[in-house]
């Protein structure tokens, strides 16, 4: 049976309870980054090897307080495009099959992307290293999450990330399918639906 490592990403948020609260409200924020980050996962499924693209993250800060900051994470309908295959020989076809399979996959994104949802935020705030000059995190960090149910929970410190995994219903192996974000003992999954790996792979025949 293959298995896999299940990692974090980020340090999970410390947090006796988690009391239901709505989100900050960011309107106004200067997003920090040109670009957004993609939240995706690498998947293999039946030879081939998949990237399944679920989210981004964005960066913003306050210009009222250019000292407080705060990080968004964005779920999509999942962007599923193949990576490669074990078995197969680059050639130019496959080349070219390639970087039109790119070429779709962004524009795909570019569309999910207008109708992601927020399903977590990060807020701190930085100071100036009197030693090195550098921006450091300051006081308390605080986070929000969106669980399964809709509802928003709260509490300190910042989003735990962990890898994925289902058994699969054809080989009965585990399979990475996604992504738990955690705040405390509560979380939120974004997975992909092996209904669409499947799907995928006939595609590529």
């Amino acid at each position: 049976m293959t298995k896999y490592v299940v990692f974090v990403l980020f340090l999970t948020a410390s947090l006796a309870s988690a009391q239901p609260v709505g989100p900050p409200n960011l309107d106004g924020w200067k997003l920090v980054d040109a670009k957004e980050t993609n939240l995706d996962v690498k998947v293999q499924a039946g030879g081939l090897v998949f990237t399944a693209y679920f989210g981004l993250m964005e960066n913003y800060q306050n210009p009222k307080d250019p000292t407080e900051f705060a990080m968004v994470i964005k779920r999509h309908v999942p962007v599923i495009s193949i990576v490669e295959d074990d078995q197969q020989k680059l050639n130019l076809q496959t080349e070219v099959v390639s970087n039109y399979s790119r070429k779709a996959s962004h524009d795909a994104l570019d569309k999910v992307r207008m109708k992601a949802d927020s399903i977590a935020y990060t807020k701190w705030h930085i100071v100036k290293d009197p030693r090195t000059g550098e921006d450091v995190r300051t006081g308390n960090t605080e986070s929000w999450l969106r669980v399964q149910n809709g509802d928003w929970v709260s509490g300190l410190g910042v989003i735990g990330r962990e890898l994925y995994s289902e058994i699969s219903p054809n080989t009965k192996m585990v399979t990475l399918v996604g992504v738990k974000f955690l705040l405390g003992t509560k979380y939120h999954i974004i997975r992909v639906d092996q209904a669409d790996l499947a799907t995928k792979k006939e595609e590529k025949k």
